[in-house]
């Protein structure tokens, strides 16, 4: 049924009403297709919440598809949802914008923002570039975690992915804000998660 919904499937005959015989090899890849199709046109108009995506549904039913086609109701849908436009780098500006971390918050919600931004923008076609991300990112994380992300830019140089700054992040937060006990200051412990830091990646 996935592949009714990626795209036009090769098996799929011209037409809903063409006669087709189950006893020809050819015949029954495309009997198999055009069952898939109506499958998954009927878990789409039975998710379907509102009109408006019902009428996208509607549009595509034709004399040839009455019933719709699968395919074409998901590219409708990705053209109202997700279009590639101008306004669409406008919300990808004003939502990497307002990601924000305050100081004593896991960096898990750091990260949690970012991916949120991602899996809306990208697309086989397009994705948040690299350099943004980063840049987002050094930008939010609170002054505290600086010298350790200093030091992660500095050994990693030109390969320093997200992933990287999210350990390092996260390793920092554990040492500092999740062990302060007995006597021992958050300054005494930054010193020890940094050093641990060092390790790392050295």
């Amino acid at each position: 049924m996935i592949s009714s919904l990626l795209g036009k499937e090769s098996d799929l005959p011209a037409s809903e009403a063409t006669v087709l015989n189950e006893k020809l090899i050819a015949d029954k890849k495309k009997i198999k297709a055009r069952e898939r199709n109506s499958l998954a046109m009927a878990y789409l108009l039975t998710a379907f919440k509102s009109a408006a995506d019902v009428s996208l549904a509607y549009e595509t039913m034709s004399n040839e598809w009455p019933g719709g086609l699968a395919y074409e109701v998901v590219n409708k849908l990705v053209e109202a949802y997700q279009p590639k436009d101008s306004v669409t780098e406008v919300k990808l500006y004003e939502r990497l914008l307002s990601v924000k971390m305050k100081t004593k918050e896991d960096p898990r919600i750091l990260f949690e923002q970012v991916a949120s931004i991602q899996n809306w923008y990208n697309d086989g076609n397009r994705q948040v570039p690299k350099e943004q991300l980063m840049a987002v990112l050094l930008r939010a994380a609170p002054k505290e975690y600086a010298s350790v992300v200093t030091d992660v830019q500095r050994v990693k140089g030109t390969n320093l992915e997200v992933s990287h700054l999210r350990m390092t992040m996260n390793m920092f937060y554990r040492f500092v804000y999740k062990r302060v006990t007995g006597e021992e200051s958050n300054d005494e412990l930054a010193l020890v998660g940094q050093n641990n830091i060092n390790k790392t990646y050295t």
